[in-house]
């Protein structure tokens, strides 16, 4: 199916696909509206496909975004200096706001000029790709370059301005200044196919609307508290990030979580349940058995992130056949079905060694390259190469890190929506658990000195951003 967006993890992908009909900034795109915007697209997109001159950023901004920008209520601000070291477009509520700006530059007050804008626009030839330096004039990559003015727009408006667009025309890409990696973290949309497919049931717009809803001028206009309609449906992606956050931290913690349920696959295999004692099997002590079982848990967080942010070849067929997501959807069925299997039967686990060796050693026909971080590394963690962990406790595990119950309902985790204040959250707590045998039983605790004296600390973004911001800002 045809998707309207391309989110790479600037929202939650559950509120843009399951809840985005609920807030306000969607109701506010009648069909009417929608009807009357995609008439004026639709015919614009026409004659420009007519007279498109290749590889020319002029032609494209005259031809095509000058009158996008019109459609969608904006006032603006066009640099026509070339290399000037500003965006194309400033972007304003309406030619009111716009001529005072003008008049601010024109008396050299600049401070006073980004303070009236909404956003900014930098903009490349039609088709241009986005990610990549070019040549001669254009040399400069977009993704630094649109970054480097919002970081300007931001300091010089008193911290107002904190979204940016860049677009080639086709592609309209939408930056966060409070994203902790920016340039991998935005929202995109390819407008000539929400122009050629606007519906997912005629008449509804649920894909053109996208456009209007995240790139027109409402979504940048902002109200008393100096919130617009962006910052909204970020703070409402972040509160689901923090839901998520919390279930998954149960489910790795809790007493039925994968932490104790993985270590106990682990301590069953080497003990052959219970045959051989503690010091006669591989494990040899407890802390042994909590370094594996740690290093196993962030092997897997690490994979689930990755594969679900696409850094990993998951669309390729050779990849995800060994993939991690692969195996989630084995197990979700087989705990839905109630056939995970008993024993010490580990089928699951072969495929976790292919797709650890396969990370490991890297596989340039598909596009996979060499992971030197360690953390795959067979001979730096021997214990995960001797032992394994039967299905019986795998698949349970592995489904707990997968699904989570978000209010009331059952869902697969996206960690997309994670940001890196979760997944920090996440790798710290398991710092704190410990393993210790309660009756003979492998069981959890919980021991808050460990961070403190090892000093494992996250830092949160926003204090990075205003530690920068005061250093730099000053001097930029």
């Amino acid at each position: 199916m045809f998707e309207p967006f391309a989110n790479q993890g600037l929202f939650s992908d559950h509120l843009l696909q399951a809840r985005i009909g609920e807030f306000t900034e969607w109701q506010a795109w009648t069909p009417e509206r929608c009807t009357a915007l995609h008439r004026e697209l639709k015919a614009k997109l026409d004659g420009y496909t007519q007279t498109r001159q290749p590889n020319n950023e002029e032609d494209t901004r005259n031809q095509w975004l000058d009158p996008v920008l019109l459609a969608l209520g904006y006032s603006y601000h066009r640099e026509t200096a070339t290399r000037s070291g500003k965006p194309d477009y400033t972007l304003f509520q309406d030619d009111s706001a716009k001529g005072q700006a003008a008049q601010a530059l024109r008396a050299g007050q600049s401070e006073a000029y980004y303070p009236l804008a909404l956003t900014l626009l930098e903009a490349k030839y039609w088709d241009r790709p986005l990610q990549s330096s070019g040549l001669g004039a254009d040399r400069e990559n977009p993704v630094l370059q649109i970054n480097r003015y919002l970081d300007d727009a931001h300091i010089h408006s008193g911290n107002r301005v904190t979204w940016a667009i860049l677009s080639n025309g086709r592609t309209w890409r939408l930056y966060w200044r409070g994203a902790a990696s920016r340039a991998l973290t935005f929202f995109e949309l390819n407008l000539p196919d929400l122009i050629e497919r606007p519906h997912e049931v005629e008449g509804d717009w649920a894909r053109f609307r996208f456009f209007p809803v995240f790139f027109g001028r409402e979504a940048f206009t902002r109200d008393n508290a100096g919130a617009c309609g962006l910052d909204r449906l970020r703070e409402a992606a972040e509160r689901y990030a923090q839901e998520v956050s919390a279930s998954l931290e149960e489910a790795i913690y809790g007493e039925h979580g994968a932490f104790l349920t993985l270590a106990r696959g682990l301590w069953r295999d080497a003990t052959q349940d219970g045959a051989v004692s503690l010091e006669e099997c591989p494990l040899a002590d407890l802390r042994a058995l909590e370094a594996s079982t740690l290093v196993l848990l962030y092997r897997l967080l690490f994979l689930l992130y990755a594969e679900d942010r696409e850094l990993l070849p998951v669309r390729q067929p050779a990849y995800f056949a060994v993939s991690l997501n692969a195996l989630r959807d084995q197990a979700a069925a087989a705990v839905d079905a109630g056939k995970v299997p008993a024993g010490r039967r580990a089928v699951a686990w072969g495929h976790l060694e292919s797709l650890f060796d396969l990370v490991h050693r890297g596989d340039p026909a598909l596009d996979l390259p060499y992971y030197n971080g360690g953390l795959f590394d067979p001979e730096r963690h021997p214990l995960l190469r001797t032992l394994k962990v039967p299905d019986s406790e795998l698949i349970p595990a592995l489904d707990a890190l997968s699904r989570v119950t978000v209010e009331g309902v059952r869902m697969r985790v996206d960690f997309r929506d994670l940001g890196v204040r979760q997944l920090g959250s996440l790798y710290e707590g398991l710092l704190e658990y410990r393993l210790h045998l309660d009756a003979s039983a492998l069981a959890i605790s919980q021991d808050s000195l460990v961070r403190r004296t090892t000093a494992s600390y996250y830092t949160h973004e926003s204090l990075v951003a205003r530690l920068v911001q005061d250093t730099l800002g000053p001097v930029m």
